[in-house]
């Protein structure tokens, strides 16, 4: 069993203007278009006509086009779109110097075998839903960062003054999903306590050690609620709220919950500003026809059973933005 965490996105393309304010310091404006916008000029960045083509499954065809303006820049690859979504990779050249082949057998260690104009690549995936941009994405080692992402329009679009964001989906207030999810796991917060309020001895100090000590303005404890493995922490969810806010009229930091669903990976959620991934489980079939075929389902199954909640947290634009 192999699991991922997939990072929820959005993606925006916005018209940039400078705003001339006479005797005060210009400002920088966006003006934020259609997702329909967007879409067109991904695909005719990817010379695809959407819609004059038959055959949408693209697979064994090559649409790449350079995330910047080297030879050895990130690369964006379509490998299939339908109606509803873009499933892509992208990828990084990888220097070889560091990388080699072993037989696990015998141990030996072998170079790799390219052709002069070919180098290693490291890539990841991501799904794109064309409805509304929102980008899922298998953040791996050494792969591209997802703001990789936006130079698909940035570096292609300069001419028309068209640029692209992307933004985390962000949880701001993670305490009504909680109250939700079926199972409450293990708690852990940090807390500031004045050095002269702090019983020395639950710290682990003797009074004679602790006078060795100065400065000390705070101590800072980190306390973790261990629940036992798939039990439910808080089992009366109308307290949840009330032991969340106590936390926080302690000022405590670094608030994080772990929860799920029945059937779901245990995720780990931030009280406060906690941006939206969710860990799954990724089963592949390693003798099926196509692996990426196997990653595409995951994703799409994955954002499909999500889309709802993601929804919740995405700030609409005024601007332009459907």
């Amino acid at each position: 069993m192999t699991y991922k965490n997939v990072y929820f996105h959005k993606m925006r393309m916005y018209k940039a203007s400078i705003m001339k304010n006479g005797d005060s310091a210009d400002s920088y404006r966006k003006d934020y278009k259609e997702t329909k916008q967007l879409d067109e000029i991904v695909f005719s960045l990817l010379e695809i006509d959407d819609v004059n083509t038959d055959d949408k499954d693209i697979k064994n065809q090559y649409k790449c086009i350079r995330l910047g303006r080297n030879e050895n820049a990130d690369v964006f690859e379509l490998l299939w779109f339908s109606d509803e979504y873009i499933f892509a990779r992208m990828g990084r050249y990888k220097n070889d110097v560091s990388v080699h082949l072993r037989d696990m057998g015998t141990l030996k260690p072998s170079p790799i075998s390219k052709e002069d104009n070919q180098e290693l690549e490291i890539f990841t995936y991501l799904l794109i839903d064309r409805d509304n941009y929102l980008v899922s994405y298998l953040r791996e080692q050494s792969a591209p960062s997802i703001q990789m992402l936006s130079n698909l329009i940035n570096n292609n679009c300069v001419e028309r003054n068209l640029c692209a964001e992307i933004s985390s989906i962000i949880i701001e207030d993670a305490i009504p999903l909680l109250k939700n999810k079926e199972i409450i796991g293990s708690m852990e917060y940090t807390i500031e306590v004045p050095s002269g309020e702090l019983n020395i001895d639950e710290i682990g100090l003797g009074e004679s050690d602790f006078e060795h000590l100065s400065n000390q303005k705070t101590v800072r404890i980190n306390v973790t609620h261990i629940a036992e493995r798939h039990k439910d922490s808080i089992r009366d969810r109308s307290f949840v709220g009330k032991i969340f806010k106590r936390w926080t009229d302690l000022k405590a930091k670094n608030i994080k919950v772990k929860a799920k669903d029945e059937g779901e990976r245990m995720q780990t959620y931030h009280l406060v500003d906690n941006p939206f991934t969710k860990r799954v489980d990724f089963d592949f079939n390693l003798n099926a026809v196509s692996l990426q075929d196997e990653i595409r389902q995951q994703l799409i199954n994955t954002y499909k059973s999500n889309k709802k909640e993601i929804l919740k947290f995405v700030s609409k634009e005024t601007n332009g933005e459907d």
